[in-house]
């Protein structure tokens, strides 16, 4: 095995080291663009609101108009009462809950038996209720 000289180990501690800052700067960058950009996305949302209130509302209902940061007050109480703007999932992946497989059969054992002893005649004395020209009316006698 061959041990590296004290120096190599030292430029290559200082060559990780500025690797990790630069990484954590792009970092901060990232994170600063992307609060600058919802705060320009609120901003210009609030403005959104604003004008589609003053073109509606005012004549529509005999409201007072808004003013931007009313406007934008709104929008934010909004976000705060009903929880969110996106209509995503944000990265959670969800499923439709289906029955497995083993219940799925078990079930349809469960339902065959129950249509034979119960469903089956009940819909046949409906029909021919409803055919009789009953409507159907005929348990309320």
């Amino acid at each position: 095995m061959r041990h590296r000289s004290p120096l190599r180990r030292r430029r290559a501690f200082e060559r990780d080291f500025v690797m990790s800052l630069g990484r954590l700067l792009l970092i901060i960058q990232h994170v600063a663009l992307g609060l600058a950009v919802a705060v320009v996305f609120g901003l210009l949302f609030g403005w959104v609101v604003m004008v589609a209130w003053n073109a509606v509302v005012p004549d529509l209902l005999a409201m007072p108009a808004l003013t931007y940061w009313q406007a934008f007050a709104m929008l934010v109480l909004t976000r705060v009462l009903v929880g969110s703007f996106n209509h995503g999932s944000h990265g959670h992946k969800t499923r439709p809950c289906a029955p497995s497989r083993s219940s799925s059969a078990s079930d349809a054992t469960l339902y065959a038996a129950w249509w034979e002893k119960e469903g089956k005649p009940a819909f046949e004395a409906h029909a021919a209720r409803h055919l009789a020209g009953d409507g159907g009316a005929g348990d309320a006698e």
